[in-house]
């Protein structure tokens, strides 16, 4: 049960981060560089597709925790995209 709590708070604590300003910045971003709806295969080369497909990986570490969908990523992508100039960028110092 202890294991079960942790993961439970875990996961908590994925979705708190990745539902704030900063926190989206910073998924759109993974997502976009994790190429999480392009293809991995590079002809030719085994080693940049394996790149690639553990890039994938990671992002859908994330995507299992948050519970989102394929077609969810893709409306977050779109929209985060359509609605935010990156102002939270001028905000940091």
């Amino acid at each position: 049960m202890e294991i079960k709590n942790l993961l439970n708070k875990k996961n908590r604590i994925y979705k708190k981060i990745f539902n704030s300003e900063e926190g989206k910045y910073i998924l759109n971003d993974i997502y976009k560089f994790c190429r999480i709806h392009s293809p991995s295969y590079v002809e030719g080369s085994s080693h940049k597709t394996a790149y690639n497909e553990g890039a994938k990986s990671f992002a859908y570490h994330i995507q299992s925790i948050l519970k989102q969908s394929d077609i969810d990523i893709s409306k977050f992508i779109e929209e985060y995209n359509k609605n935010n100039n990156h102002n939270i960028l001028k905000g940091n110092k």
